[in-house]
């Protein structure tokens, strides 16, 4: 709200001289306008009850001019068109002592800067409010277009430079879905098959053939024994439940996933998923990914980098 060089004036007849200064944002602009007449001088903003003004009106203006101690409402345009508002101490001038417009301009300058600096908190808090709210909207109906994505094709992977908000953005499409429920891993060169599927590993026996752990100090043994892997423990919560499991799977391309998924390539496709294409994993049980798990990877790449 800048009235230098915006200011435009009008006679209206029967001695009245009309100034105002336009804050336009399309139809039904509010208006910052200043008024003289013979007896008394005012400046004050012109809200129109339509358009952009009623926005103004309803968003901001109304709830929160009451509380600055700057403005007041003056209650005989809220029967018009337009609602005014003014400052409180507004000064009552004598306009036959200007005989140069000049000098009146400085006062009726003076006079708008007071009230567009009275109004410019309000008015620029409730635009970054609604830009906030516009941003909600649109990244809302971003994620919702994702999730539609996912729950067609059951998993997609989200790449880009680092930093740029991959494993939030997978984090937060996961809480929609889930409620906050989501798991979380993360690959790298050395994650293979018996960690995420299925694998023998190395466990320590006592005497007796009971499983111990290394810091108990016993005597003990060297086994081997079957262990599930992440994604199949995962998947078996999964298919105990109708309800969305995530799998959130950051830095996917730091692993050779030939060799971390296995067969699981065919089974996480929408059309082999469920009871009826399970397969015999390794140790001998029967394994399938229910149609209720879905997998969001990320990935790092390079804007040089092919995918």
């Amino acid at each position: 709200f800048n009235p230098q060089g915006c200011l435009r004036g009008a006679d209206r007849g029967s001695g009245t001289i009309h100034y105002e200064l336009y804050y336009e944002k399309g139809t039904g602009e509010a208006k910052i306008g200043s008024s003289y007449q013979p007896s008394r001088f005012y400046c004050e903003l012109h809200v129109e009850k339509s358009g952009i003004g009623k926005r103004y009106w309803e968003g901001c203006l109304k709830d929160q001019i009451g509380t600055c101690g700057l403005l007041r409402i003056d209650d005989w345009r809220s029967s018009s068109n337009q609602y005014a508002i003014r400052r409180k101490a507004h000064p009552v001038i004598d306009l036959e002592k200007f005989k140069d417009s000049a000098e009146l301009r400085v006062v009726v300058e003076k006079e708008l800067g007071e009230l567009c600096r009275a109004l410019e908190p309000i008015l620029q808090e409730f635009e970054t409010n609604e830009r906030r709210k516009e941003d909600a909207q649109m990244r809302d109906d971003y994620y919702r277009g994702i999730i539609e994505l996912l729950e067609k094709a059951g998993q997609v992977i989200f790449t880009g430079a680092p930093g740029t908000g991959k494993t939030y953005m997978a984090s937060e499409i996961a809480k929609k879905m889930t409620g906050g429920d989501e798991g979380r891993m993360q690959f790298h060169p050395g994650y293979d098959y018996s960690d995420f599927v299925v694998g023998l590993k190395p466990v320590l026996l006592d005497d007796e053939g009971n499983e111990i752990a290394a810091s108990t100090g016993k005597k003990c043994s060297v086994s081997f024994d079957w262990r599930k892997g992440v994604f199949v423990k995962f998947a078996e919560q999964a298919q105990k439940s109708d309800d969305p499991y995530v799998l959130i799977i950051d830095e996917i391309n730091r692993a050779d996933l030939s060799r971390v998924f296995g067969e699981l390539f065919s089974l996480i496709e929408p059309d082999y998923r469920g009871k009826d294409h399970a397969i015999k994993l390794p140790n001998g049980k029967d394994f399938y990914v229910p149609s209720n798990l879905y997998i969001i990877g990320t990935m790092n790449i390079q804007v040089n980098q092919k995918l």
